[in-house]
């Protein structure tokens, strides 16, 4: 307990009684405030029950106020007076509003149906909080007084005094002596009890997460008629938490807590009585149950309401019914509903044909990870289909898909990458002396990615003489200005060396009879397409092969080749083996692996192996960390000090940082002067993002 907090009263109303407990405060309580502020709450988490919302509610925002003097006590009397007429006037406003809808019978529109079914439900919680509220028992006890009732043994005085410690409101929050108390009342019977150390054992607040512990509270709560407590009993059979999966006991809970209005029990027979786990398959059944929740506000439900008139299940086909239901879930936020929202406009079942809203619900769909929406935005902007060809973006969502290991949307991204080269060299052979002339303009104006795409005109123009050694001679000066992307086609094209028709069969024979390099050398260029069409498996042979002879670059490459081929397994394989020994680049991408199986700790300790070796981007990466506010290694200081080493490097990300920093001044002292220096190296080598930063400094 705190100093000084012997002097604070409580306030307790008769409540106490059902082990529910109010605190009020001394300060001004608003009935509608208490009541809009926990009205919500409920629905999202997907419970609802009318009477129990009501008490929840109001004992719950009880709990977080208490009474400082006690000076204010009559006063707030007077209060409560007041506050019981301010329910009884909403009451009444929604008792007109149920007796209207009502007098018009059957002839309900769906909307006004909805309204009706709302109204009742907030009367109902308008009706249990107001009883809550205004309950005429009170008392005011000090901390002391309920600390005394608690250890004499009262399992509600327990049970108030474990919410004191979980609110930690006027206490020191201690969720193990919460847990404590709780667990006394419990044990006497108390039901809120039971169910408080249900979802503290769930969640591994007070202990240790213990689901099997879970699962016996919640047991005992719901066998005392919990609702909530039988909803969650449900959820544990279905899922397995606790206790062995069982469809049939969890379809048995979820009708105990469904008949009590409890709304997410509601949606999940739905949707066992439609996918047929622990019972038969039955629409009727599963839309009867989907329609109780739904008509109590519950979004998943509406939208297999709107799935089920789609395709016939349970009721005739109705598009438009389909279609009504879909557009109210996805304005909900529902990704399901928003993705059957995006393909009725499509299509035009059930509205009239919409691309734009099609697209736009797509996207929301997409945003949110639903698979079939990234898949149809992928495919949308690669065939053009609705919309402009957008080959970029097709691509972006082809990787947001293989980067979760789907193997269709690397086999596509394959596919792209044909089309682009296909397209390149299309291009190149039509309009080559004009690429030459506008690339040539640019790069003598210091555009070192104009510089860089004259070498990749020169690379990939195959048909010119010498093309590999200008190539080369291009990239050389490219990197030697600044532009670090050149890099690995700098080292490719030298380690190939001069090329000509005889190179290939040259490399072939040395490589056969054991040469190391030359099998290294085989390999690249069946890797990149050098002298002839890409092989990717007879690549891999011939890096296996220099790596046996302990050839380290052939090893980086077998790796970088099964890491864009989405291996991920073999990939990391390759990498820790170069890793170990001390390849920069290895080190490198073993971080960035790391940070994506959210191992920060494992992540800045492959960075800094790679950083220690002057490797930039790692240094990069490093910074990021550094920088994030909710990273145990935040630190502004060395934030800034690894973006510098890597914009010294000559990473554009790293300078175009730098130049941000120097503009906002956080950091370091503003200096605009070497934010537009840090700025323009970074947009020298095509930093899209540097380039506007520039141009409004300038």
């Amino acid at each position: 307990m705190k100093k000084g907090e012997e002097g604070i009263m409580f306030f307790i109303p008769g409540l106490i009684a059902i082990g529910k407990v109010a605190v009020a405060t001394g300060g001004v309580i608003v009935s509608k405030a208490i009541y809009e502020s926990g009205k919500s709450s409920g629905y999202s988490k997907g419970s609802y029950n009318g009477k129990k919302e009501g008490y929840n509610r109001a004992s719950a925002e009880y709990e977080k106020k208490i009474i400082s003097q006690e000076s204010k006590f009559e006063e707030e009397r007077g209060r409560y007076i007041s506050e019981r007429e301010e329910f009884d006037y909403l009451m009444l406003e929604y008792e007109k509003k149920i007796m209207e809808l009502e007098g018009r019978g059957e002839n309900l529109t769906m909307e006004e149906s909805d309204k009706l079914s709302y109204a009742k439900r907030e009367y109902e919680i308008l009706e249990s909080s107001r009883e809550a509220y205004s309950n005429e028992g009170e008392l005011y006890m000090s901390i002391d007084d309920i600390v005394e009732k608690a250890e004499l043994g009262d399992p509600d005085f327990q049970y108030y005094l474990g919410n004191i410690y979980y609110l930690g409101e006027t206490v020191e929050q201690n969720y193990s002596e919460a847990f404590h108390w709780f667990e006394k009342a419990a044990r006497q019977g108390n039901i809120s009890a039971q169910v408080r150390l249900g979802n503290m054992s769930s969640e591994g607040e007070g202990v240790e997460q213990d689901y099997t512990e879970s699962f016996m509270w919640y047991k005992k709560a719901a066998n005392n008629g919990d609702v909530i407590a039988a909803s969650n009993l449900g959820n544990m059979y279905y899922l397995g938490y606790g206790v062995e999966s069982n469809y049939e006991k969890a379809k048995d809970w979820f009708y105990v807590a469904a008949k009590e209005g409890d709304i997410f029990s509601q949606a999940l027979l739905g949707h066992m009585f439609y996918r047929g786990e622990g019972v038969e398959q039955d629409y009727e059944e599963a839309l009867y149950w989907y329609e109780k929740a739904h008509k109590q506000g519950d979004i998943y439900s509406r939208y297999s309401i709107g799935l089920m008139n789609l395709l016939g299940q349970g009721v005739p086909v109705n598009y438009k019914e389909a279609a009504a239901h879909f557009i109210n879930a996805a304005n909900h936020g529902n990704a399901n509903a928003q993705y059957a929202t995006a393909t009725i406009y499509h299509t035009g079942k059930g509205v009239h044909v919409n691309y734009g809203e099609a697209m736009k619900w797509y996207y929301s769909a997409a945003e949110q990870g639903h698979i079939e929406a990234q898949y149809d935005l992928a495919h949308i902007y690669h065939e053009g289909v609705i919309v402009e060809k957008d080959i970029e973006e097709s691509k972006k969502w082809y990787n947001r898909l293989a980067s979760q290991g789907d193997i269709d949307a690397q086999n596509m991204l394959d596919i792209i990458k044909q089309e682009e080269i296909i397209a390149v060299e299309q291009d190149l052979a039509d309009n080559f002396e004009n690429f030459l002339n506008s690339y040539r303009l640019a790069a003598n104006n210091g555009d070192l990615l104009a510089l860089f795409e004259l070498g990749n005109i020169y690379y990939h123009k195959k048909s010119m003489d010498n093309n590999y050694e200008k190539a080369l001679e291009i990239y050389s000066s490219a990197y030697e200005k600044g532009f670090l992307e050149a890099l690995d086609k700098l080292e490719l094209l030298s380690t190939i060396g001069s090329f000509d028709s005889s190179t290939l069969s040259r490399y072939q024979s040395d490589a056969e009879k054991g040469d190391t390099e030359s099998q290294y050398k085989l390999g690249l260029m069946y890797d990149y397409g050098i002298g002839k069409d890409e092989d990717s498996d007879k690549a891999a042979e011939w890096y296996k092969k220099a790596i046996e002879q302990g050839h380290k670059e052939a090893l980086i490459r077998l790796a970088d080749k099964y890491r864009m081929d989405i291996d991920i397994d073999n990939a990391v394989k390759w990498y820790k083996l170069g890793a170990k020994k001390n390849h920069p680049k290895a080190q490198f991408v073993l971080g960035l692996y790391s940070e994506y199986e959210k191992d920060e700790k494992a992540a800045i300790e492959w960075y800094m192996k790679a950083a220690e070796q002057g490797h930039a981007e790692a240094q990069f990466m490093i910074g990021e960390i550094y920088e994030n506010p909710e990273s145990e290694f935040f630190n502004l200081n060395k934030s800034f000090e690894y973006y510098e080493k890597s914009a010294i490097g000559g990473d554009s990300e790293a300078q175009y940082k730098l130049g941000e920093i120097y503009v906002e001044g956080k950091i370091v002292e503003k200096n605009l002067e070497e934010a537009q220096k840090w700025l323009r190296l970074s947009a020298s080598q095509g930093l899209h993002e540097a380039k506007e930063a520039l141009r409004s400094l300038i």
